[in-house]
């Protein structure tokens, strides 16, 4: 499968899916991330940053051959992030085996089902933008506030 937008990553088999699950909750990080100074910041953010590159690059060829991970430029350590619908399709997928960070993974896919219920009809260009409502906003923030306490427990 191609990683144009909205298109899943191929479908993982339950043993990846444990693999990655285990993965996602040793080394991994789910949160949400700002991607713009838009009105509605809140995008789900899973992260995997490990010392070895093999077990990233293995999980990248069963989600999509050319996605690959990248070492930062700061330490000697490889990392591979997965933002908004493509970090809720892993996260839909893994849910079931996830044991320290299922309640981190069902407040992000939350959070991405409140965003994908917005609608697709924005488009500041032909004059179609709407407005998310303030509660949904609001409920979009105490998420955020709920990933940061838990990531601290």
């Amino acid at each position: 499968m191609t990683l144009s937008y909205g298109r899943p990553f191929r479908h993982l088999q339950p043993g990846q899916a444990c693999y990655l699950a285990g993965l996602v909750d040793g080394e991994g990080c789910i949160r949400a991330k700002k991607i713009d100074l838009s009105r509605e910041p809140w995008y789900p953010l899973l992260t995997i940053q490990m010392a070895t590159l093999e077990p990233l690059a293995t999980v990248c060829g069963w989600l999509a051959p050319n996605y690959e991970p990248r070492l930062r430029k700061d330490r000697p350590m490889w990392r591979v992030d997965w933002i908004a619908w493509r970090a809720a399709d892993i996260l839909d997928q893994i849910r079931p085996y996830l044991i320290l960070k299922a309640d981190q993974a069902d407040l992000a896919l939350e959070l991405h089902a409140i965003r994908a219920g917005r609608g697709t009809g924005n488009n500041p260009r032909k004059g179609l933008v709407t407005r998310t409502p303030e509660t949904t906003i609001a409920r979009m923030n105490e998420i955020r506030e709920q990933l940061m306490r838990l990531k601290k427990v």
